[in-house]
């Protein structure tokens, strides 16, 4: 009767949250700042002491506690060495939404860090109390439940085809994949180890004051690669029976028939690494063939570029961007130095690749503006100017 009551208490909890979600994506616009400043942790607030008022406070011991803090910790040392390793690949940039000043931090103290915090003392609670042969599927629904929670870009998602894909890997890959490895940490580890994971991973895009200079495609996705290291992590090293267990799987693999979702997965990620090379996001790749750019990136480097229409080129592009433009058959990705005007009275843009004592001869017109330079990655390209190279002579 307990665990029934027990279960009626979460559901509810669970609905309420889900309740107040919808609300905020259907508040007006003047109503978001004092729903995100007040009634958001205050309904967290009230909810976690309802709970525990109703159900107690749990004090099982947690047999994997040490070992789940001590992965928790190699979590946070592999982001850390991403974020270092990244800005010094790309260069830092300056993070608009962290803290400024004492006030700002204490509102993102009580906005964000306090609702995060007392989010996970939830999920853990709930799937503590759920029985262990329901523990993980109670995982996947808080996962499906807490991704829902957390998507408050619901209310100005621009959800036309072009964009569908680039809301799919900013704002949803992310999210899922971070509720996805809390969930399971929680299944058998601590509290304290699920929030260190939330904290670095949630928090710092409000309290470092600088963030690696990427867009945010190229964020969210280094985010959910590392949450993926950090479940990896985890999984392999957990506890010994697991570990037995696993060995145990592998010799009856081979007799085994995939699953259907093994496939599913694999060729999704197939279709969205082909799209993206073959420019069908927003942002696309770019090899490096030359070494006009050399100060910069140099020939097999591979430059992601942010798309730019010509109506979007006159308020996008700032004097030092690096455009990637096409006049006549050829491509060139230069830094702007200066803005010209044409007799047509447009602003044209005077380039120089950063390894040219000169400037292009030819200002960039409106038109054969492709993009806007936003990262690169070094030498990976390499193949491809080894492969051109060899048939081009």
């Amino acid at each position: 009767m307990k665990k029934n009551k027990n279960d009626m208490f979460h559901l509810a909890a669970l609905l309420i949250l889900v309740a107040a979600q919808v609300i905020y994506l259907l508040i007006p616009s003047h109503m978001v700042v004092l729903f995100n400043r007040l009634w958001r942790p205050l309904i967290y607030l009230a909810i976690i002491a309802a709970l525990y008022g109703l159900t107690g406070w749990d004090r099982r011991y947690v047999k994997n506690r040490k070992i789940s803090l001590t992965l928790a910790g190699f979590g946070v040392l592999l982001f850390g060495s991403a974020i270092l390793a990244a800005g010094v690949l790309f260069g830092f940039g300056e993070n608009s939404m962290a803290a400024g000043s004492f006030g700002l931090a204490v509102e993102h103290i009580w906005v964000f860090a306090a609702v995060a915090c007392m989010s996970e003392v939830l999920r853990v609670k709930i799937i503590k109390d759920a029985p262990k042969e329901y523990r993980e599927i109670t995982a996947i629904v808080l996962t499906l439940v807490y991704m829902f929670l957390q998507l408050d870009t619901l209310r100005s998602v621009d959800l036309s085809y072009a964009k569908v894909l680039d809301f799919l890997i900013v704002t949803i890959l992310p999210v899922l994949t971070m509720n996805a490895v809390l969930s399971y940490i929680a299944v058998d580890g601590s509290l304290l180890a699920v929030l260190i994971i939330r904290a670095v991973y949630s928090l710092s895009t409000f309290f470092l004051p600088v963030l690696p200079a990427v867009s945010e495609a190229v964020w969210a996705v280094m985010r959910t690669a590392l949450l993926v290291g950090t479940f990896a992590i985890y999984f392999f090293n957990m506890d010994e029976d697991k570990k037995i267990r696993r060995r145990q799987a592998k010799r009856h693999l081979k007799y085994q028939k995939k699953p259907l979702d093994v496939y599913i997965i694999t060729a999704a990620l197939v279709i969205i690494v082909v799209s993206f090379v073959a420019g069908a996001f927003s942002y696309y790749p770019v090899v490096v063939l030359t070494d006009s750019m050399e100060d910069t990136f140099g020939p097999g480097s591979v430059v992601v570029s942010e798309k730019i229409s010509r109506e979007e080129a006159f308020g996008a592009v700032k004097e030092g961007d690096i455009l990637h433009f096409k006049r006549g058959n050829v491509e060139y990705t230069h830094r702007v130095i200066e803005f010209r005007y044409n007799a047509d009275g447009e602003r044209t843009y005077i380039t120089q690749g950063d390894n040219s004592p000169n400037p292009d001869s030819q200002p960039v017109e409106p038109d054969q503006i492709i993009g806007i330079t936003r990262a690169f990655v070094p030498y990976i390209g390499y193949p491809f100017v080894w492969i051109r190279t060899l048939f081009n002579g």
